[in-house]
């Protein structure tokens, strides 16, 4: 989701994303962008903290809503500790 994301971003801006390096996690893009590896996108209030925190700059010019996709295993839906995830991940992230 967020790679389509960054392809409107930079089409808009007229230009083509040429990607480079990558990471699957808040915290791993947090560091990186630390760490002055690039740019990166993540969740708004994951990016204030950083910013109050001096370790990042949120820049004002683009922000963009996407979607949190729960899957799991037809054999295990109803499983008492994918619930649990389930319902901590849905909490964390206010479904």
């Amino acid at each position: 989701m967020l790679r389509a994301h960054l392809d409107r971003l930079f089409a808009g801006a007229g230009r083509e994303y040429r990607q480079g390096r990558t990471a699957d996690s808040e915290s791993a893009v947090r560091s990186m962008v630390a760490s002055g590896m690039g740019a990166g996108l993540m969740r708004l209030d994951q990016a204030e903290q950083g910013e109050r925190n001096g370790e990042l700059a949120i820049w004002p010019g683009w922000r963009a809503h996407t979607w949190l996709c729960w899957i799991e295993p037809a054999a295990l839906a109803r499983a008492p500790a994918v619930e649990v995830v389930r319902q901590a991940v849905f909490e964390a992230w206010g479904v």
